[in-house]
């Protein structure tokens, strides 16, 4: 706390820094206009006066043009703040190489034409942090919207991340064409990952902000606060502060809309996706009497309407599917499995109660890198539908290691004018354990999924109401009344599409890794750890360089038959290591498989 003194000499220097510079002038100019704004609403409060100051960036502006001064540098403010749009330099981004992460550079308007926002990460405040902190773990902001995703570059991970990025994502691709800004109800979505030395990331919180404040003035200076994963049922707590500015590029005036107009336009959204929501709820609860009256057994099968969300609110399931774009990353369905089955398993454990429930979006779970075993469901029944296949999440149960029973989301796709009925054009697809079983009749005691529930995509949700829910009595004929109660899409289909509305889908992309630095790595780990063991022993190790490429090529084959189920190229290998081994020697080998 600074003496009376120091405080009085303070307030005379920024007195006279806001005469000199006209800035009183400029302050009267806004409120004016704020109140004139405001005066078809009611009386203006303090706070709100407060909030607006601080949402058009005039507090930032005033303490960066008095840092300024006190270098020696003139400073002008620019436009009046009544005019809501500050002057605001883009920084260019410097990794050319990572544009397919970090979003366009500013450069790019000229060229398109369109309608951006630019982002800028300020900082971060109010982290958590205590004293087993890993001083050298980093943290990475991630943003999506509109079929747009971004990453920040990593930062130290304290109390006060020095975040200091911006991203230029895209309203519209062309000023003269397409829906109004104002109706673009989708938000963005952003999400912190701390990253640790040893590589484990953990969420440190997500946050959806509602952008279209920035539409009554062009420019937004805001304070988002993130939260932390919620318990089941429970409400988030606060996992820290962002400081962010949104500036609405170009800065036409033909964009500007009375804050009055932009505020009624979101209550009166907030209230339709409510109405939906309640009539869902209503809904829901009287199918689901309904279909505990079928059979006293329904009670016991697993059969899950709601998941809770990561800001603790619950959610109907199907809501949590999302339209992702796999691009080039990704080259058919069973690339998009084998992609799903090798991601981390996520415990998400809170502390002191076990695992938490909680559903992360899909963005979230891309982010951080690994998911729990709904969220693999999820994101396999999202890349499948991608593809173009009438893919349904399974909720069941599998059988663990120890014999319990827990409970599994896996996928079903069901291939048109089949018997699905009869086992045909019916096809499992283990999110877990990469596997693919599509002769049910044939092959049912190998599968490990043990009973279903229910299924459920964005257009339906559908309980299983045979006489058995184990899976070798099952049959897939979601079209008879008999074996499956439908909810059906006029009441599925409007609940997603409030709860997630999205103008394109969640793109994936490129890895980060070097794939080959990896692999030696890895390679010559091992080989280190095999020298030492049989240096113990009194062994000692001669590595055969050019069989090991030979090796290589099965490797490669195990692969391959790991993503699409066939065997290839076992001749050429069998080939090349009669030729490799010399005569009278025995060639003995087996490998095994690392998925975690």
């Amino acid at each position: 706390m600074l003496p009376s003194r120091k405080l009085e000499e303070l307030r005379v220097v920024v007195h006279r820094h806001l005469q000199a510079n006209d800035i009183y002038s400029q302050l009267r100019s806004f409120v004016t206009d704020f109140v004139k704004e405001k005066d078809t609403s009611g009386l203006t409060s303090e706070d709100e006066l407060l909030q607006a100051v601080q949402e058009k960036g005039v507090v930032d502006e005033l303490l960066k043009s008095l840092r300024e001064e006190g270098t020696g540098t003139s400073v002008a403010f620019g436009p009046s703040f009544g005019s809501g749009v500050l002057p605001l330099k883009l920084p260019a981004f410097e990794d050319a190489d990572d544009s397919s992460r970090r979003g366009r550079s500013h450069s790019d308007l000229p060229k398109s034409g369109g309608v951006y926002l630019h982002i800028r990460i300020l900082s971060g405040s109010a982290f958590g942090i205590d004293g087993d902190e890993d001083p050298h773990s980093q943290c990475t902001l991630h943003m999506a919207f509109k079929g747009q995703r971004c990453s920040s570059r990593p930062v130290t991970y304290e109390a006060e991340p020095q975040f200091d990025d911006s991203f230029l994502v895209t309203l519209r691709e062309s000023k003269e064409s397409g829906s109004p800004l104002l109706h673009i109800q989708e938000k963005i979505e952003v999400v912190v990952v701390r990253t640790e030395k040893s590589g484990e990331t953990s969420l440190v919180g997500t946050q959806k902000i509602d952008w279209r404040k920035v539409l009554s003035s062009g420019f937004l200076s805001l304070a988002v606060e993130l939260l932390g994963s919620a318990n089941a049922g429970g409400a988030a707590l606060s996992a820290g502060v962002l400081n962010l500015r949104l500036q609405l590029l170009p800065s036409a005036k033909r964009f500007i809309l009375p804050e009055i107009e932009v505020g009624r336009t979101a209550a009166q959204e907030r209230a339709s996706e409510g109405q939906i929501e309640r009539k869902f709820f209503a809904f829901a609860k009287s199918w689901w009497k309904e279909y505990l009256s079928l059979r006293p057994s329904h009670a016991q099968r697993i059969v899950k309407i709601f998941g809770a969300a990561e800001d603790g609110s619950l959610r109907p399931v199907f809501s949590f599917l999302a339209d992702v774009r796999p691009g080039r990353y990704l080259e058919s369905p069973r690339h998009a499995l084998r992609f799903v089955s090798v991601l981390p398993l996520d415990s998400d454990e809170t502390f002191g109660e076990g695992r938490s429930d909680i559903w992360h979006s899909l963005h979230t779970v891309l982010a951080k890198g690994k998911a729990t075993v709904e969220e693999k469901g999820i994101l396999l029944c999202s890349l499948l539908h991608s593809f173009g296949l009438d893919a349904y999440c399974v909720m069941g149960s599998c059988t663990a290691d120890s014999g319990a029973n827990h409970g599994v989301v896996w996928c079903v796709s069901l291939t048109p004018g089949m018997e699905w009925g009869a086992g045909e054009g019916v096809v499992l697809w283990d999110p877990l354990g990469g596997g693919r079983y599509d002769n049910l009749n044939a092959s049912v005691r190998d599968i490990p999924l043990n009973t279903v529930g229910c299924i459920f995509n964005k257009n339906n949700f559908l309980a299983n109401i045979q006489a058995s829910d184990a899976i070798g009595h099952v049959r897939f004929d979601i079209g008879n009344p008999r074996h499956w109660k439908a909810m059906g899409s006029a009441m599925v289909q409007p609940v997603a599409e409030s709860l997630t509305p999205s103008s394109g889908p969640i793109p994936l992309l490129p890895s980060t890794h070097n794939v080959f630095q990896i692999e030696q790595a890895v390679e010559d780990t091992l080989r280190a750890l095999v020298v030492e063991h049989r240096r113990h022993l009194g062994l000692y190790t001669l590595w055969d360089e050019s069989l090991g490429f030979i090796l290589s090529s099965a490797l490669s084959a195990y692969e391959t038959e790991r993503i699409v189920g066939v065997t290839v190229g076992n001749a050429d290998f069998q080939h090349s290591v009669k030729r490799a081994v010399p005569e009278g020697n025995t060639f003995k080998v087996f490998s095994i498989l690392f998925s975690g």
